[in-house]
């Protein structure tokens, strides 16, 4: 009983641990373009590629339009 019981409790730690170490969704990734006035962010969010275009005009002005990508299997 012991042993099944220290055997639970180190898959719970190891799982606590591994997700705080995988990275996070949240974080958008730079890709890199051949423009200067337009800027490239990628991330996954569930199963879909969001990619984020992040355009700024000759006035300095940005304009933000995010597409979702590829979908993973259903």
């Amino acid at each position: 009983m012991k042993l099944l019981l220290s055997v639970i409790v180190g898959m719970l730690i190891l799982g606590f641990f591994l997700s705080w170490k995988m990275p996070r969704s949240e974080e958008w990734i730079h890709v890199k373009t051949n423009s200067s006035q337009e800027k490239q962010f990628a991330r996954m969010s569930g199963n879909a590629l969001q990619i984020k275009n992040v355009i700024k005009n000759d006035a300095g002005k940005e304009t933000i339009y995010m597409t979702n990508g590829i979908s993973g299997p259903k």
